[in-house]
């Protein structure tokens, strides 16, 4: 299995990796989260922002729902439209995890412009851009 280092901040007395099914590590500039597979029991790896942020939430933003397998099944009985269909949602996770894979191929972190999508750090053409087999072209 492919697991990040364990982060210096990660509570000493609790195991890394965090959860058996796969988890979220998210690095950001102002700290660092960890979540479920699904997003699911965020938290805060410093502890003082966490407390501001339970003690005082941020505004809900996004409807909850029962989850993504209701929401699936809503969808085709009712036309209920889900909340991660194609272009609302799996597109920038398609992306996000494609990006991933380069960045765990390469061993390095990529960087991009946000406003274009393009890298800014070095990637090798045939991680863009792979050679097909004779006969086979997208």
């Amino acid at each position: 299995a492919l697991v990040p280092p364990k982060p210096a901040d990660w509570p000493a007395d609790r195991p890394w990796p965090f959860a058996e099914d796969g988890g979220q590590l998210w690095i950001g500039d102002d700290g660092r989260l960890v979540a479920g597979v699904y997003g699911e029991n965020p938290r805060l790896l410093n502890a003082e922002r966490m407390r501001q942020v339970t003690e005082r939430p941020l505004e809900q933003r996004y409807p909850r729902t029962r989850g993504v397998y209701h929401e699936w099944i809503g969808a085709i009985t009712s036309g209920t439209r889900a909340g991660s269909d194609f272009t609302g949602h799996a597109t920038g996770l398609t992306e996000m995890v494609l990006l991933g894979c380069i960045a765990q191929r390469m061993g390095t972190t990529l960087e991009l412009n946000p406003e274009t999508g393009q890298f800014t750090s070095s990637v090798p053409a045939e991680f863009i851009d792979p050679p097909y087999r004779q006969g086979w072209r997208l």
